[in-house]
């Protein structure tokens, strides 16, 4: 298997992905200073490497043997780092 370009997904660009997983609920729930980066507002930041592959050994795992992209590398709570890889 090769990356997931290679595979044919052609995934979506990160301002849709953004949209889908942050504004969009953020306004949906009316959490009005969530789901943008903007100064004065409160940021909770999540940093994604998308070259990181990795294959999944757990066996009870409905993935397992699967090969997977992207990876959490750093999470950002309200000013503070509480997931550093």
């Amino acid at each position: 298997e090769g990356s997931p370009e290679e595979d044919g997904m052609t995934g979506i660009d990160f301002k849709t992905l953004s949209d889908l997983c942050a504004t969009h609920p953020a306004t949906i729930l009316g959490a009005s200073t969530k789901g943008v980066l903007r100064e004065g507002l409160s940021a909770d930041i999540i940093l994604f490497d998308p070259s990181y592959t990795y294959t999944v050994s757990d066996k009870h795992s409905l993935y397992c043997g699967d090969t997977l992209y992207g990876k959490v590398i750093k999470v950002i709570v309200q000013g503070r780092v509480v997931l550093d890889q």
